[in-house]
């Protein structure tokens, strides 16, 4: 908790501090759409959110998620080559 935040509302930086973060890694790859199944893909793009593991899976990794906003040809696509795809995986 930084000091700001304790300052702004001090209650509330109090009972944060009480909750317990465990650490997680982020990585994000863009891959070419070629490299994506195309039954993968519905009008060219992937859509929905992706997907969370469940522990009981036996995988290491706590899910992945599609970067939509960062998608080729949208405002927001963080020089992003076109035809490219961004997904991003937490550890």
């Amino acid at each position: 908790m930084t000091t700001f935040q304790y300052l702004l509302q001090p209650a509330a930086a109090d009972a944060l501090s009480k909750f317990y973060y465990p650490p997680v890694a982020a990585v994000s790859i863009s891959y070419p759409k070629e490299a994506i199944r195309s039954e993968c893909l519905i009008d060219g793009e992937l859509k929905g959110f992706g997907q969370l593991h469940p522990r009981s899976q036996g995988v290491q990794t706590l899910g992945k998620y599609l970067n939509l906003l960062c998608k080729s040809g949208s405002s927001l696509h963080f020089k992003l080559p076109r035809d490219f795809l961004i997904i991003t995986i937490q550890v």
